[in-house]
């Protein structure tokens, strides 16, 4: 009954500590009166088998002995022994057991002594040793008591270190989302405020410390963070979106979902790429337009050469490169400015539009077009798909844009399909051809400007590298997003999907 009580009240007072250098005094302290000991030692192993806590029996020993001490009774000590054996010992009397290492000092009393493995998972994570001035003090009785004292003992040294282990790891998380220089925000699934790093509450002027189970719109008082967020809520997706601040500055957010947690939102301050992008736009819209009279000037006097006198064949050539060229840079021009027209939101009328109407009728030209290059065109459009706001006119750019690509990259005799259907409270529309299709690593930057597929198969198809970045940029105008699926040899399907609204 007394060792029932004991091994109750050594479980007990391990359990509610976890606190490593604390749980090794504690096991000492009351292994040590249990089997009457003098005193006693303990070594705890990390997961290389490097010992990583001790509390020996020599006390205030510089650090090179307790090293020197350590290395010496774990290769050919009773505490290596034990290790090794993965097994409880007993040592009657210490001079006539070579499992006992008499260290050179010879400072301690000792005639008996017992060490038992502190054994979890099937691997020894530790070794007790006690000792006594007399011989034959120990017995197997005290062996069996000690071995179920280090069982638990074992339990509580593995709490320990996992616990210390997640400390670290939060200490190490805390001290990246504090230091983050991008804003950092989670919430539960119902949108109470979990976490803030001082980027997100700089950014968005939130007091701190927030009240418990704040919820974000009490938090917050932004627009298109919360806007985000309740867009992410309700597609159960992630999403992106730009985030404008109070002092002018952008973020470019991104809301994910955290299983067993809710979500996070990390946000990079895109404010220097804003100002750059808008450089770049003004810059080539300044330059396009500037452009654009001294190439009608070039070609207007090649159209008046051959009435100045009579030209040969040669020179008639010539004149014709010269107009053929003028005529891409004309081209490359007004997509230029068509593009800068597009992101700066000018000439964009919003109205509420039919889709399925609006398709067809952007199918119009060209299915000719197709047809002289022997391609069919194959509609699967749902009828009547729900409402959207959006400019006809850049819609139907949209359809004749993506369905130019196609024709242009299909070889004669395929097929083009359209599609389109409603999901999700979005109108879903793709293009899909059995073109040449495109490799994957040019797929993600179809949609940049300039960017086009160079090979072999595509070095003779003329292009601005323009009409997809055109596309990108109206239906995000829209609200909307973009994508592309490919397989070389197959064929390409490019999609857009725009908002449904409730406006009529």
């Amino acid at each position: 009954m007394s060792e029932t009580r004991l091994l109750y009240d050594i479980s007990r007072k391990l359990n509610s500590d976890l606190d490593l250098d604390r749980i090794l005094s504690d096991v000492l302290a009351l292994t040590v009166p249990s089997v009457d000991a003098r005193d006693g030692s303990i070594m705890v192993f990390d997961d290389a088998g490097r010992v990583s806590h001790q509390i020996l029996i020599r006390k205030g020993l510089p650090p090179h002995q307790v090293r020197e001490i350590i290395g010496k009774v774990l290769t050919g000590g009773l505490a290596g022994w034990v290790v090794a054996h993965r097994q409880g010992a007993v040592v009657s009397d210490i001079k006539h057991d070579e499992r006992w290492l008499l260290l050179p000092d010879g400072c301690l009393e000792t005639g008996s002594a017992i060490a038992v493995p502190l054994i979890r998972r099937d691997k020894v994570v530790g070794v007790l040793t006690l000792i006594h001035p007399q011989p034959n003090h120990f017995n197997e009785n005290h062996l069996v008591l000690l071995t179920s004292i280090a069982n638990q003992a074992a339990v509580a040294v593995e709490n320990a270190r996992l616990f210390r282990a997640v400390q670290e790891e939060q200490a190490k998380l805390q001290a990246i989302l504090d230091e983050a220089a991008d804003a950092i925000l989670v919430t539960d699934n119902d949108g109470r405020v979990l976490l803030m790093n001082p980027a997100a509450r700089l950014a968005f002027r939130a007091g701190a410390p927030l009240p418990e189970g704040a919820r974000l719109q009490d938090a917050v008082d932004n627009e298109d963070l919360l806007a985000l967020f309740q867009q992410a809520m309700e597609k159960g997706l992630p999403q992106e979106k730009e985030i404008r601040l109070p002092d002018g500055r952008t973020l470019f957010a991104t809301a994910t979902p955290v299983r067993d947690v809710g979500w996070v939102a990390v946000m990079q301050d895109i404010t220097h790429l804003k100002k750059l992008d808008k450089m770049k736009s003004d810059f080539v819209a300044i330059v396009s337009h500037d452009l654009r009279s001294p190439l009608q000037m070039i070609y207007t006097y090649t159209g008046l050469i051959p009435e100045a006198g009579p030209i040969n064949e040669t020179q008639r050539e010539f004149i014709e490169g010269i107009n053929h060229s003028v005529e891409k840079m004309s081209a490359l021009i007004r997509a230029l400015l068509d593009l800068a027209k597009v992101e700066a939101g000018m000439d964009m009328t919003m109205k509420v539009c039919q889709m399925d109407n609006l398709i067809r009728a952007s199918l119009i030209a060209p299915s000719k077009q197709a047809a002289l290059k022997g391609i069919s065109i194959h509609t699967e459009i749902d009828s009547p798909l729900p409402l959207v706001a959006g400019d006809p006119t850049r819609l139907e750019q949209v359809m004749s844009n993506l369905l130019g690509n196609a024709i242009k990259y299909t070889p004669a005799g395929g097929q083009i399909t359209v599609t389109a259907w409603a999901a999700d409270c979005e109108v879903i529309v793709e293009v899909t051809d059995t073109g040449i299709g495109i490799a994957p690593e040019d797929q993600a930057h179809l949609f940049e400007k300039f960017f086009r597929v160079r090979s072999p198969q595509t070095k003779d198809i003329e292009g601005t590298g323009l009409g997809l970045a055109i596309v990108k940029s109206i239906i995000e105008r829209h609200g909307g997003r973009v994508w592309v699926r490919s397989q070389p040899g197959v064929g390409s399907t490019f999609g857009f999907a725009l908002p449904v609204t409730s406006v009529l």
